[in-house]
């Protein structure tokens, strides 16, 4: 015996169930139950629409509106009493919910079955809302990492533009790390005012102090120098020949 009302659950031992317990509706136990004025008890999702339809009593015809229902607890409380006792399984039996009590104890356990549709959809609603949390925090971390890298870019390019050509190739030893950046600014296409074969010189001339050994070489010299050269061997600006000494002098300074 099922009731087709607002919840369905199944009841143990169908024939134990009260006549007056049974809705004449929906023809199952009767959930929510309230009392006609004339004793007559029904489910409340079933007496209600059934007023709206025809405001008399479905079992005597008798007038009747929703008003002068009144909740079986009220009404009759014993009769309330040997509802709530009956035996009913869980309406998510069929599913595999093995729960078994008392018909008043039926709604508290509907807020806690785990084959509840309900709770299994709030359970699915809150982990989608912590992924979306979880996602919120990751794209506002890429943003500050954006935001971040962009102004390195910023500042990069402002040094690229400070980078500036001596048109009298005075590039030496005070100065490699100026003809370094230079060449790694047109590392790919170098401009044609900028002659690759005094460049080539001035860094055969940052080679030669460094192999003399100078006293006043400045600090970190050979880190500066092997720096331009390792610049200078990954561009286009020179020929075979040149690159071949570059290559050599790059060998030597990181020996």
């Amino acid at each position: 015996m099922e009731s087709t009302g607002e919840q369905t659950w199944v009841v143990v031992s169908p024939e134990n169930v009260p006549e007056p317990l049974v809705c004449s509706i929906c023809l199952g136990v009767v959930h929510t139950p309230v009392v006609t004025p004339c004793h007559h008890v029904f489910c409340r999702s079933c007496i209600v629409p059934a007023l709206r339809e025809s405001e008399r009593c479905p079992i005597d015809r008798r007038s009747l509106n929703e008003n002068q229902l009144k909740a079986l607890s009220s009404a009759n409380p014993i009769l309330s009493r040997i509802w709530g006792k009956l035996k009913v399984k869980c309406r998510s039996h069929a599913k595999g919910c093995a729960w078994t009590g008392e018909l008043s104890a039926a709604d508290t356990h509907a807020t806690r079955c785990d084959w509840n549709e309900s709770k299994s959809s709030s359970a699915t609603t809150r982990k989608l809302k912590q992924q979306v949390q979880a996602l919120e925090y990751l794209v506002m971390q890429l943003h500050r990492d954006l935001e971040e890298k962009t102004d390195e870019c910023k500042q990069l390019r402002e040094e690229h533009k400070r980078v500036r050509f001596d048109r009298s190739y005075r590039y030496g030893r005070d100065s490699v790390v100026e003809l370094s950046q230079l060449i790694s600014k047109y590392l790919m296409d170098k401009p044609s005012v900028i002659d690759r074969n005094k460049i080539f010189n001035c860094l055969k001339l940052c080679y030669d102090d460094y192999k003399r050994g100078w006293g006043d070489n400045p600090s970190f010299y050979s880190v500066d120098l092997q720096m331009a050269l390792a610049t200078a061997a990954a561009s286009t600006w020179f020929s075979n020949k040149q690159l071949g000494n570059i290559s050599r002098w790059l060998d030597d300074v990181t020996t």
